[in-house]
């Protein structure tokens, strides 16, 4: 991930679930003495069918909630 403050990797075991809003996804920490999320907003995609991409790549790594 990379936006104006800086750019940060995480594995897919850093955040095993996540969840979808109209307007985001949201990846949560398995972790349940650590709270942590990142968010993903949709409006950072140049074309609807890159939602489903993320969506796909999403689904074949972690679990929706």
């Amino acid at each position: 991930m990379s936006n104006t403050g800086g750019s940060s990797r995480l594995n897919w075991t850093a955040a095993p679930h996540y969840a979808e809003t109209p307007d985001t996804f949201v990846l949560l920490s398995g972790d349940k003495g650590v709270s942590c999320l990142t968010v993903l907003p949709k409006r950072g995609v140049r074309e609807l069918a890159d939602v489903d991409g993320i969506r796909t790549l999403l689904d074949r790594h972690i679990r929706r909630l």
